[in-house]
Formats: structure tokens, C-alpha cells, sequence
């Protein structure tokens, strides 16, 4: 090996060494910017998670107050229900006594009649 050769080897590995500590540095760089980029997107992740829980509560709130009102409707509808049931038996029972009321009042009013035509 000459003093050439040696120059040149020791300009090789010079530049092998300097070429690793940039390549070092630039992946360093990039994990880096690799990493701040992940927690940014991990940060933003979370806040939306956040929002959306939120927006979750709070929907499953107004579902419940509908839930209630709608029952407590329920409720109320099958008492009118009832009411009006109960209030159609009792207009039946009027309409039906009214009805043979008018019948033996006309009954007595054809009796009436003839009688007060024989009468005459």
C-alpha cells in the first residue's frame, strides 16, 4: 500500500464517518418532527373525543326528558282514555233511559189522545 492509497483511505473513511453523523442527524430531525407530529395529532384526537362525549351526555340527556315526557303522556292519554270511556257508558245509559222515557211519555201521549178523541 502506498502513501496514496493511505490518503485515500483515510479520505474514505473521513467521509464515511461524516456522511453517518449527517444521516445520524437528519433521521434524529426526523424523528423528532415525527414524534412532535404524532402527540400533536394524538392532543387533537383527545379534544375531539372530548367534544364528542360531551355532545354524547348531552343527547342522552334530552333523550331521557323525552323519555319521561312521553311516558308521563302515555300516562295521561290512557287516563282520558279511561275518562272518556267511562264518561261514553254513562251517555248510553242517559240516551237509553231518555229513550224509554220519550217512549212511554209518547205511549202515554197516544193514550192521551185517543182517549181525549173518544172523549169528544
Amino acid at each position: 500500500m502506498s502513501i496514496s492509497d493511505g490518503i485515500l483511505e483515510e479520505k474514505f473513511e473521513s467521509l464515511t464517518l461524516e456522511y453517518s453523523y449527517l444521516l445520524t442527524q437528519q433521521l434524529e430531525s426526523q424523528r423528532e418532527f415525527f414524534e412532535k407530529k404524532l402527540l400533536f395529532v394524538e392532543q387533537e384526537a383527545m379534544e375531539r373525543i372530548a367534544i364528542v362525549e360531551g355532545e354524547v351526555q348531552k343527547v342522552t340527556q334530552e333523550k331521557d326528558k323525552y323519555k319521561e315526557l312521553y311516558e308521563q303522556s302515555e300516562i295521561e292519554r290512557k287516563r282520558l282514555e279511561k275518562k272518556g270511556e267511562e264518561e261514553r257508558r254513562r251517555f248510553e245509559k242517559r240516551i237509553d233511559l231518555l229513550s224509554n222515557k220519550f217512549n212511554t211519555l209518547s205511549k202515554e201521549l197516544s193514550e192521551e189522545v185517543e182517549l181525549n178523541k173518544c172523549l169528544q
